[in-house]
């Protein structure tokens, strides 16, 4: 399965740099449960993430949420 995720889907209240917030997103942790999933469900082959605008994430938060999806991801393939 190859994987994509859009961090402008991610709740503004944690992923605040977005070119095109989405309202109403989910969180990071109902993203992560999804990943999570589908990685212990399906052979993740690839994966690829959009990026959030560096220059409207002063305290890195995107940042920090998209690594944590990215994370969840990874580890549940590598079990």
């Amino acid at each position: 399965m190859y994987v994509h995720i859009d961090t402008d889907i991610i709740t503004s209240a944690e992923a605040p740099a977005q070119n095109y917030p989405a309202p109403g997103g989910p969180t990071t942790a109902e993203l992560q449960d999804v990943l999570r999933r589908l990685a212990a469900r399906h052979s993740v082959v690839a994966v690829s993430l959009s990026s959030w605008n560096p220059d409207l994430d002063k305290n890195k938060a995107s940042e920090k949420a998209s690594l944590r999806l990215l994370e969840a991801l990874i580890s549940e393939t590598r079990s």
